[in-house]
């Protein structure tokens, strides 16, 4: 493949993505571009669509700045990028140019995909070109579709033939970089520009060239003006030449930057010139005037090359800062400016497990890519997760030019003129030098020391590592943008970059191998949601960060991907123990090789599901909700899951679900679902999984009011109502709402287990003592309180699945869980277990024991929506790591919607206790005492949860010199648990 013309931008060229063998490739969304913006289309409608090197279209709500919709298709690990796209006037095809996935012989890679753009479906591909394909576009009456592509030709298509190949322009000797199609006098003519410094016009009848021009710079831009039968060119230099459409010259425009992209307005009066170098402004030209310059618009702080008019009046501009500009060509005043939730990474800092970072551009006015530290303003700490900013910059280390008596600097040099040149000097004296190019980084960046290699990050996601003698010794392959920063502390390498996210890296591995993936990736948003993911997939995340990262899923060359977040694949995916692992330089390659995406893809994806139900007001409490299913081929369906404001209310499984009263519609089905409300707000969420459960689908929400004011009346307050409306009142007859804010005690305890082996020491009396202590600190709050225990023998896996079942409560009741005893958790892929009194050790644990899914359905049936799960247990013969704790309270507290919390205990720790009890529960109990509540008379769940978190790790530390992290994860409705007499 030849060079593409914008590797000589200032602007990063790369798609974020990790690839995976065959279909399913991981990929970050940060709900916008975190790329290059190459081409910008408006619609009828006056949305927006967009393209990126980033690998994606997205189609945007120009009012609100809001995705619309994604157009996908086939992308692999270092191909897949948008280089054009057109729209035909009709709007019923979309055409998508660009460098795909597949090999060079195949010629996949070159293909122009055709989109139904109403659907998103790929209707197919065309076949034709060589090399990548730079440019497309319509003609005015969608009767012909001209492509330009790096094999030196440009291609005609019939679009009313189904696209029909029909003639193959060869008038060029580099790379085509921009063509259109003009009608004049009755005939069509395409124009073309290359790298050649060459500009055609040729004949479609004749099949000739009518004329031509050859220029002194390489030319990549075209805009026409059908109006006044202007046509505009640029390339690599500050001039636009304004032609007629016989090519006769009529203006030379000289702009104050190198003009990249180029558009005119629907009627024709103005001109949009991008940018390509400084100054980054965006030029606009009055066409009445002689392009004489109106305005100039300055708000992107790197290449802009996608230019459009929104309307006559309003001017579009999309670019490397990965922003796309809405404004007004009068004012240059912006009306929207769209972009997503993350920001370059400009610069790095690491202490050990705190990794800092910058988003601050150290240099806005800079031409040239020094080796400099940007200010640090947040760090991440990778063993709690916890987001700060930064007090003191020198506590992190960055990277030094200087080792020993060996030193680095730079200079501009090489093909492109863009800090090329590093030079080694020892003792001050030149050694050798590094020059980079457009396959292997074009500049250098930043660069420093490690032992005695020279590390350097360039564009295109290039770091590399490189011996003194300046001969390349290894590749550090996860980046696909500019490399803005690294540093370096021990062996651990961080890096960060323009495609929005850091990477730590293990040097160690430098002694056995040649290319080094990152440990870790990490992505966090403006809000500081963060997202924490290996090469593999598996990943920790804050509550809100699993939506940005996910499967693009690859379905062929004329299929149109799916994509899937790790949202979906949480109760597989989601392993803080395994980040931990291989942030301690653990292997976790025999976990990626039986929990991978391709091996769950084999049952198929979950369904598309919806809820019909409108959102509205009501002043009943119970309503019917109308639920839509649509199983995907093969995945089929199951566990159709309700919700309200987050807590799974109802779990239906799919044998179930068969016998409910339903409607087909084609492949999909309907069902009506009852469900009681709570006063005010409720949200109501569904959601399903495949048919094996282990795909989750989108989540479908709608809101509904209940106004509940009658129901709060006092029961003499009805009678008098009823009274006066003359309806007799039957004093017999009680209401859900008459029995509001009980409090229901669920307690699972064992000592005694059939296998004595197993027997513990504290659960019972454990317990005993938390159900008594509640009930002293929460008889101030509720109404009654109601206890419900199975202890020993009681506590079979029959029973515990059963009693979920016998507890009445309401919506606006508060629901506890105790549970104490063994777990067992499978080291592999996550899951737990508690172990019911009739535990066979000779039996597969996931046939006996009561596990995520068995609590799941016991907690649908508890209507309560305030609910705390207390989770004691501790594995026999071994111990929870903290981080494999993460990983199994976050998993419960997810799939039911409870606030949980749990310990992560040494076996010793629980069977030697504290004062009498497991340390745990004693702590939770001296919360609830008093200890817990703070400024007020009155404790909540994160309060509760606060306090155990704080004291129990320096209690076990002191007593065992161990410290036991307990986990918690407080999903549902914060509430009042207890209350001081």
């Amino acid at each position: 493949m030849k060079k593409l013309f914008s590797l000589i931008l200032l602007a990063s060229l790369f798609s974020i993505s990790l690839y995976a063998k065959n279909r399913a490739v991981l990929k970050l969304n940060t709900f916008g571009h975190t790329s290059l913006i190459r081409d910008i289309i408006v619609t009828k409608d006056k949305d927006i669509i967009s393209a990126s090197d980033d690998k994606s279209i997205i189609v945007w709500n120009s009012k609100n700045g809001k995705i619309k919709q994604r157009i996908l298709g086939q992308i692999g690990d270092n191909s897949g990028e948008i280089y054009a796209i057109a729209l035909s006037n009709d709007e019923k095809y979309l055409a998508v140019g660009g460098y795909f996935s597949g090999t060079k012989k195949s010629g996949n890679r070159y293909l122009i995909r055709i989109y139904n753009y109403k659907t998103a479906r790929l209707l197919g591909s065309l076949k034709s070109h060589k090399n990548v394909v730079n440019d497309i576009s319509f003609s005015d009456d969608d009767r012909y579709l001209i492509s330009g592509s790096s094999d030196n030709s440009a291609k005609i298509w019939s679009v009313k033939s189904n696209f029909k190949l029909i003639d193959t322009i060869k008038l060029h000797n580099d790379d085509v970089y921009a063509v259109k199609i003009i009608r004049n006098n009755n005939r069509y003519y395409a124009v073309t520009a290359g790298y050649d410094n060459r500009i055609y016009l040729y004949d479609l009848k004749s099949k000739t060239a009518v004329t031509k021009h050859r220029l002194n710079v390489k030319l990549g831009y075209l805009a026409v003006n059908n109006k006044l039968k202007h046509i505009a060119v640029s390339g690599f230099s500050k001039e636009i030449r304004v032609y007629d459409f016989n090519l006769k010259l009529i203006k030379i425009i000289e702009n104050n930057s190198i003009a990249s992209g180029l558009a005119y307005s629907e009627n024709g009066k103005y001109m949009l010139a991008g940018t390509n170098g400084l100054p980054f402004s965006i030029n606009l030209y009055e066409v009445d005037d002689d392009y004489d310059l109106e305005e100039r618009f300055k708000k992107h702080n790197n290449t802009v090359l996608a230019v459009a008019f929104l309307d006559n009046k309003t001017a579009i501009s999309g670019g490397g800062d990965n922003e796309i500009y809405v404004w007004d060509i009068d004012s240059t005043d912006i009306k929207q400016k769209i972009k997503g939730v993350g920001d370059n990474i400009w610069s790095v800092g690491v202490d050990g497990d705190n990794i800092a970072w910058g988003k601050i551009d150290p240099c806005d006015d800079c031409s040239g890519m020094e080796n400099r530290f940007g200010k640090l303003q947040k760090t991440i700490n990778l063993k709690t997760f916890k987001i700060i900013d930064v007090e003191d910059e020198d506590d992190f280390k960055r990277v030094s030019t200087r080792h020993k008596n060996y030193s680095l600097k730079h200079s501009n040099g090489g093909k492109y003129e863009y800090d090329a040149v590093l030079e080694v000097l020892r003792s001050g004296v030149f050694k050798t030098k590094i020059i980079k190019d457009s396959s292997d980084g074009l500049r250098h960046n930043c660069y420093g020391w490690y032992k005695n290699y020279i590390i350097s990050g360039g564009a295109n996601g290039s770091l590399v590592i490189y011996n003194k003698r300046g001969v390349k010794i290894a590749s550090l392959v996860g980046h696909q943008g500019e490399i803005w920063s690294i540093a370096i502390d021990g062996d651990r390498l961080v890096s960060g970059s323009s495609d929005q996210s850091i990477k730590v890296w293990n040097l160690k591995e430098l002694n056995h191998k040649s290319t080094l993936s990152p440990l870790v990736t990490i992505f966090i948003s403006k809000e500081n949601e963060y997202v924490v993911y290996t090469k593999d997939g598996f990943f920790v995340s804050s509550k809100k960060g699993t939506k940005y990262v996910g499967y693009h899923i690859n379905r062929g060359i004329n299929k149109e991907a799916l994509y899937i977040p790790v949202d979906s694949l949480y109760d597989t995916f989601y392993r803080p123990d395994l980040i931990q692992k291989v942030l301690s330089d653990g292997d976790i390659s025999k976990y990626a090789k039986n929990i991978n995406i391709n091996r769950l893809l084999k049952y198929g994806l979950a369904p598309t599901v919806k809820i019909l139900t409108k959102s509205k007001t009501i002043t009943n409490q119970n309503i019917d909700v109308k639920l839509q299913i649509c199983p995907r081929r093969k995945g089929g369906y199951n566990n159709l899951a309700l919700s309200i404001n987050g807590t799974t209310i109802s779990v239906t499984g799919r044998s179930r679900a068969l016998k409910l009263s339903y409607k087909k519609l084609g492949a999909c089905f309907t069902i009506n679902q009852k469900i009681s409300l709570t006063g005010g707000k409720n949200t109501i969420g569904f959601k399903a999984t495949n048919r094996v459960g282990n795909i989750h689908s989108n989540t479908s929400s709608v809101n509904i009011f209940f106004d509940d004011t009658q129901y709060k009346l006092t029961l003499k307050d009805r009678l008098e109502k009823e009274l006066e409306n003359e309806i007799k009142l039957k004093l017999t007859e009680k209401t859900e709402v008459d029995s509001i804010n009980n409090l229901h005690i669920l307690a699972l305890a064992i000592n005694n287990y059939r296998d004595k082996k197993l027997n513990l020491k504290y659960s019972i009396n454990d317990a005993n003592k938390i159900i008594d202590t509640i009930k002293k600190v929460s008889k101030p709050i509720f109404n009654k309180i109601y206890i419900h225990k199975l202890f020993n023998k009681q506590a079979t896996r029959k029973n515990i699945k059963k009693i979920f079942g016998t507890i009445k409560s309401n919506r606006n009741d508060v629901f506890l869980l105790y549970i104490a005893g063994h777990g067992v958790t499978d080291k592999y892929n996550g899951k737990y277990y508690f172990i019911p009194y009739e535990f066979n050790k000779k039996v597969k644990v996931y046939k006996q024991g009561v596990g995520q899914r068995d609590l799941m359905l016991g907690l649908s049936k508890i209507k309560a929506l305030k609910s705390l799960v207390m989770l004691d247990t501790c594995e026999s013969g071994s111990f929870v790591e903290a981080s494999m704790q993460r990983t199994i309270t976050n998993r419960l507290a997810k799939a039911t919607g409870r606030a949980t919390i749990s310990a992560s205990s040494k076996t010793q720790v629980a069977l030697e206790g504290y004062k009498g009890h497991g340390v745990f529960t004693y702590t939770i109990m001296e919360a609830l005492n008093g200890k817990g509540y703070q400024d007020d008379e009155e404790i909540t769940v994160d309060e509760l949860s606060s306090y155990v978190k704080k004291v129990l790790p320096k209690r076990t530390y002191k007593k065992w010199n161990y410290k036991q992290t307990p986990q918690s994860s407080i999903y549902g409705i914060n509430f009042i648990i207890g209350k001081e007499d």
